[in-house]
C-alpha cells in the first residue's frame, strides 16, 4: 500500500481532519488486504521499527507518521484525538489479527485523549493480551492499577494462544493476579497457568 500525500489541514475544519486521518489510516484498504498483504505489511513494520527505532515508518499500511504530525499540531481538538483512537480500536476490532494496529494506540496516547477512550484503549490491550504495557498504561494515563476482568482478559489471551509459552510472562501474570484478584481467584490462575504449561509441553 502507498501512503497518502494530502494538502495542509484547517484545524478549525473538524470534519476535513477527520476525513483527513481517515484516509491517512487507510481503515477500508486494510479490509480489502489480502492475508499475504497483511503479513507483509506487519513484517515490514516490524522490521523498520528494528531498523530506525520508534520513528520508523513502514511504506505500507496507514500512514501513522502523518497523522501524528497533524495531532501535535498546537490547537487540535479533544475530539479529533479521541476521534483518531477509536479508529484505531475499531480497524482492531475489525480483525483482530491487526495486532500491530493496536499497538501503534500507545503512541497516540500522549496526546491525551479523554479518559473513557482511554479505558476502551486499556481494555483492548488486556484482550490482546498486551502485558507488558497494560498495567503502565493504566497507571499512567488513568492512575490506577487493573480491573480484575482485564487481568483475567490478560491470562484468556495467553493461554488460549497456543503458539507459544514463556515462564517470565507466566510470572508476570501470575504476580499480576495477585495484585489485583482476590486470593482464591489469585489461585485459580497461577494453578490454570501451570496447567497451560504442562500441556502445552505435554503436545510436543
Amino acid at each position: 500500500m502507498s501512503k497518502e500525500v494530502t494538502a495542509p489541514v484547517d484545524l478549525a475544519d473538524e470534519r476535513s481532519v477527520r476525513n483527513t486521518i481517515r484516509l491517512l489510516l487507510g481503515a477500508e484498504k486494510l479490509k480489502a488486504e489480502s492475508e499475504q498483504d497483511r503479513l507483509d505489511r506487519i513484517v515490514a513494520g516490524e522490521a523498520a521499527y528494528v531498523r530506525f527505532g520508534g520513528a520508523a515508518q513502514s511504506t505500507q499500511g496507514p500512514n501513522y507518521a502523518a497523522v501524528h504530525t497533524i495531532l501535535s499540531r498546537p490547537g487540535i481538538s479533544k475530539s479529533i484525538i479521541d476521534f483518531t483512537i477509536n479508529e484505531l480500536l475499531a480497524m482492531w476490532g475489525s480483525d483482530r489479527r491487526n495486532f500491530d494496529v493496536l499497538s501503534e494506540v500507545s503512541g497516540f496516547l500522549r496526546y491525551r485523549a479523554s479518559p473513557d477512550v482511554v479505558e476502551k484503549v486499556v481494555t483492548a490491550f488486556a484482550v490482546q493480551g498486551f502485558t507488558g504495557r497494560v498495567e503502565a498504561t493504566a497507571r499512567e494515563y488513568l492512575g490506577r492499577g487493573l480491573l480484575p476482568a482485564e487481568v483475567i482478559a490478560l491470562v484468556d489471551a495467553y493461554c488460549e494462544d497456543r503458539v507459544c509459552q514463556s515462564n517470565d510472562q507466566e510470572e508476570q501474570l501470575a504476580a499480576m493476579a495477585e495484585r489485583y484478584l482476590a486470593y482464591p481467584d489469585a489461585t485459580k490462575v497461577r494453578e490454570r497457568l501451570v496447567r497451560f504449561r504442562r500441556e502445552f509441553h505435554e503436545r510436543d
